[in-house]
């Protein structure tokens, strides 16, 4: 089973963009393996186009909690929150078939309320200045762990409807 045998991939994008612009987290639909199904852009944050601008940050940084998540998401069929390396939160919900992981939605680039942006392994990783990342960082958005949460809880209940939808 895949994620395009559940939805077609324009219902992952719009949810993506519903993600978006609900919640302002860069929002993804990816398979089992993490890859992404559609390839709308979208930013919650000028840190996050350094990174992705570089393929060494992005696998020191995205690849490694994007591996991290999936196993964990396989472990338990949870929603998992937590941090990049490079402090921005990220959600991440499964989406099950016959209790096997098929892939994930979630969101990440804000910063949860005690979190800090990660400005050294961000410079060094990309290669921008100090003072470069340090004036983004100023502007990454915050996000309480309340609110994570009840982001997870909702991306469920969407899923959940969206697929009922495509059955019905």
């Amino acid at each position: 089973m895949k994620m395009t045998d559940l939805l077609p991939i324009a219902t992952w994008r719009a949810l993506e963009q519903e993600i978006h612009e609900s919640y302002g987290f860069n929002a993804a639909a990816t398979d089992a393996e993490g890859f992404r199904l559609s390839d709308w852009e979208n930013w919650a944050n000028e840190i996050c186009p350094m990174v992705k601008s570089v393929p060494e940050a992005t696998m020191a940084i995205c690849s490694v909690v994007n591996q991290t998540f999936l196993a964990e998401l396989r472990a338990t069929g949870k929603p998992v929150i937590d941090e990049c390396d490079a402090g921005l939160c990220k959600v991440s919900v499964p989406v099950l078939h016959a209790a096997e992981l098929v892939g994930t939605v979630g969101g990440c680039g804000l910063m949860l309320e005690d979190g800090e942006v990660e400005e050294f392994l961000v410079t060094k990783t990309t290669g921008r200045s100090e003072a470069e990342v340090a004036e983004a960082a100023t502007r990454v958005r915050r996000i309480s762990r309340e609110r994570a949460e009840n982001f997870a809880s909702w991306l469920a209940e969407r899923i959940a409807a969206l697929r009922a939808e495509h059955r019905g």
